[in-house]
């Protein structure tokens, strides 16, 4: 607890009484000091050492500088500590005033520093000319502040500033609980068990119905939300992800910072014949078809790093040729280099030429890799089946509108390109033999036929599926 009296032992620090040891000055020292220092004697007082959040607290009780306070007494209250602000002269009060809740102090030098830490100490010593060496201690400097005395100890003054000691706090957290306590209490409506059987519920069911304000409100979030210009998406020139329009940024914003981008062996220049050398597309690795960066490599090319998901990783492979873009289904399968899967596919057709396809794709037990391409024609049979459900077996016209149909310029423009440009396929035969073997006008394995009169093909459909509205009546049949 805090006392209310000033002791006339010495100066006592947060109003406890001296402790035992402490001798303050004798006779001779008192007459000899100026009469400012008469009014309290000088004890060895020692500095507090109490820890807090792992360091020294260093604070003075309201009782300790009232005696000496020159402006702001009026801040200083019981229940309250007061902090070392500063320590100047007059000019220097002008940024600290009354108003603002400071209190001015001229409590003596020697009893100021044995309560502030060394950074506070050492600037008490520039505005007294006292020199402090940069290796002294905390514990030390006391010591060079003994019968100190100058012309400017009478003209300089300490600042303080107040806060709430512990006691004060918990006095205040305890008001305000209870204020809200009792906030809560008149607010909620008290309803007894024994009168309704259990306990309220916490919703009113059912609920009122929509105010206009609310409808409109609603409405209004909604358009917001679903704005196109929020769910457009557009690729990313540095990693080639869709993102939202909104979190791209133009790729000139970052043009001083692509130089981390550029990779040697990750791009390859596209070649037309054998005799063309294989070299690196100059520059950094981008995706040249896109003018945008997203947020995230963004950051990271302005921090001068690579970013995570960037092209230049490795992950570059530039863009599709149109002899790979118009490939069929079939024909994917016979430009493969590594087999992996098995497919199912099945064609649906109806009595108003409606079509329909689909294909399931099972992991092969065994993975293969062909040197030689394409495979031999009598292989197909064990990657690909096919099944062709309708009124009636299909026509010529019905097969040319499915993607299983063989194009063989179209195989051979393929691999022709990749043995150019891919990596992969430089080692790889074209074998125009079996290529030969593929019928153009068919598919390369046998059709399995199984009539059936609609497109419908769960067993049991949804009661609101309409079959009329399946199928494509014209056109090519892709997959779906």
């Amino acid at each position: 607890m805090i006392s209310s009296s000033l002791p006339q032992s010495g100066w006592p620090f947060l109003g406890r009484p001296l402790p035992c040891g402490v001798k303050t000055q004798n006779a001779a020292t008192e007459n000899n000091s100026s009469p400012e220092l008469k009014q309290i004697a000088k004890p060895d007082w020692p500095p507090l050492n109490k820890q807090v959040g792992g360091g020294v607290s260093y604070s003075f009780s309201p009782d300790l500088v009232e005696p000496f306070a020159v402006a702001g007494e009026e801040h200083i209250r019981s229940s309250s500590i007061l902090k070392f602000v500063a320590h100047g002269d007059s000019a220097q009060l002008l940024s600290y005033a009354v108003a603002k809740g400071f209190v001015h102090a001229t409590v003596p030098v020697h009893s100021l520093v044995k309560h502030l830490t060394a950074a506070d100490i050492r600037g008490v010593t520039q505005s007294h000319a006292i020199h402090l060496p940069s290796s002294a201690k905390r514990k030390d400097l006391d010591a060079f502040f003994e019968n100190h005395t100058c012309s400017r100890c009478t003209t300089l003054t300490t600042v303080f500033t107040t806060q709430l000691g512990k006691c004060a706090k918990d006095t205040l957290h305890k008001q305000v609980s209870r204020a809200a306590c009792r906030r809560h209490t008149m607010t909620t409506p008290v309803v007894l068990e024994a009168e309704c059987g259990s306990s309220p519920p916490d919703h009113v069911f059912p609920p009122p119905p929509l105010t206009p304000e609310l409808m409109r409100t609603v409405m209004k979030d909604f358009c917001k939300d679903s704005n196109p210009a929020l769910l457009e998406e557009t690729g990313c020139a540095v990693c080639g992800l869709l993102c939202p329009k909104v979190d791209l940024r133009p790729l000139k914003t970052v043009k001083g910072f692509l130089g981390v981008l550029v990779a040697p062996g990750v791009t390859r220049a596209e070649r037309k014949t054998l005799t063309q050398p294989v070299k690196d597309i100059g520059g950094p690795v981008l995706d040249h078809a896109c003018s945008m960066v997203c947020s995230s490599c963004r950051s990271s090319l302005l921090k001068g790093n690579v970013p995570a998901d960037a092209l230049a990783r490795g992950t570059w492979i530039g863009p599709v040729p149109n002899v790979l873009k118009c490939l069929s289904f079939a024909e994917q399968l016979l430009v493969s280099k590594v087999r992996r899967s098995m497919c199912y596919a099945r064609v649906s057709a109806s009595g108003l030429h409606k079509m329909k396809a689909h294909v399931i794709a099972f992991e092969a037990p065994v993975q293969r890799v062909y040197e030689t391409l394409p495979p031999p024609a009598e292989e197909m049979d064990e990657v690909l089946a096919i099944l062709f459900t309708g009124p009636c077996e299909p026509t010529k016209d019905d097969l040319k509108r499915t993607p299983l149909l063989v194009r063989r310029n179209a195989v051979k423009q393929a691999l022709e390109w990749l043995k150019l440009n891919h990596v992969d396929y430089s080692d790889v035969n074209i074998s125009y033999a079996n290529l030969s073997a593929y019928p153009e006008e068919e598919p390369p394995v046998s059709v399995i036929y199984k009539q059936s009169e609609d497109l419908v093909t769960t067993v049991a459909p949804s009661v609101f599926e309409t079959p009329d509205n399946e199928g494509l009546l014209e056109g090519d049949c892709p997959f779906i």
